[in-house]
């Protein structure tokens, strides 16, 4: 059993009885087809994906589920994930105020929007 709390209905705080991740219990679902090995000087960090990604998931009350490598492909994201709601990491980290003249002043947006 877990001895976790959470606290303000987003985080989970405490220690956990849950165990470890197990790498033993790695499965291995290996693509049908692979793409040609691309030479190291046109590798394009997050532009150059490979045949296969490592999808582990964990639960709160029972812990790590078994780690898998398996062929490249989409990832299922809840659509109440918080990154998909409000497009909130998006604007991480920009501030914005009201001025007295009630006109938002915004800050950082340079820093924040890269395009």
């Amino acid at each position: 059993m877990a001895l976790w709390k959470t606290v303000g209905g987003k985080y989970l705080e405490g220690v956990s009885s849950v165990p470890d991740l197990d790498a033993s219990k790695l499965t291995i679902t290996l693509a049908e087809t692979l793409k040609p090995i691309p030479e190291a000087e046109t590798l394009v960090f997050g532009q150059t994906p490979t045949d296969h990604m490592l999808m582990v998931s964990f639960d709160p009350s029972t812990g790590w589920n078994a780690p898998e490598i398996k062929p490249y492909g989409p990832i299922p994201v809840d659509p109440m994930s918080s990154c998909l709601q409000y497009a909130t990491n998006i604007f991480e980290g920009m501030k914005a105020y009201i001025g007295p003249d009630g006109e938002a002043r915004m800050f950082r947006q340079t820093e924040i929007w890269h395009v």
